[in-house]
């Protein structure tokens, strides 16, 4: 008789045993895909505001008042568009790495995807920084400082400080695009 009940209790509980598992999992599962969804949310709201930080650096020019403050600002937006590119870059040889030997529970399609999502980020942060690059004036634009010289004291200071933001502007400007050309 023991034996008789132990085995109708065990193939009570081996019946509800799967149902009990699959209730704390199902609910694991909709947290991760909850968690997922907020993760690509927030994703697309920082590359909105990327968007619009490089829409309104590229805008922006260095003036008398500014002296080369926006030209420093845009060159410390290039340094951090490169380097969210170099990280896409790493990600994407560990990849490569991944699909040659496989460790990770990911197939082929999945991690092609995954490279295929940081191909399109990676032209998007070269597109970037080619904007950013662009916005910097070149020599045509030296000329919009220059003052007249009428031999008066105060006209020898305008002109000075007009020579100044001249020199930081073109400096700054050719640093830049050496430094991103050589990227």
């Amino acid at each position: 008789m023991k034996k008789i009940l132990l085995t109708l209790v065990l193939s009570l509980l081996a019946a509800r045993l799967p149902a009990a598992v699959n209730t704390p999992l199902q609910a694991r599962e909709q947290r991760v895909n909850i968690l997922a969804q907020e993760i690509k949310s927030t994703d697309a709201l920082i590359e909105r505001r990327i968007d619009l930080i490089v829409e309104k650096l590229s805008a922006l020019v260095d003036s008398k008042e500014s002296r080369a403050q926006i030209s420093e600002i845009k060159k410390q937006t290039i340094e951090g568009l490169t380097k969210t590119m170099e990280q896409c870059q790493r990600r994407r040889a560990a990849l490569v790495e991944e699909i040659r030997n496989p460790r990770l529970n990911l197939t082929t399609e999945q991690k092609q995807e995954i490279m295929s999502v940081l191909d399109t980020r990676i032209e998007k942060r070269i597109d970037q920084i080619l904007t950013l690059q662009k916005s910097f004036p070149d020599a045509s634009e030296a000329g919009k400082y220059r003052t007249g010289n009428t031999g008066y004291s105060n006209d020898w200071v305008a002109h000075k400080a007009a020579m100044h933001q001249n020199t930081r502007m073109l400096g700054q400007s050719d640093t830049l695009r050496r430094q991103v050309s050589d990227a």
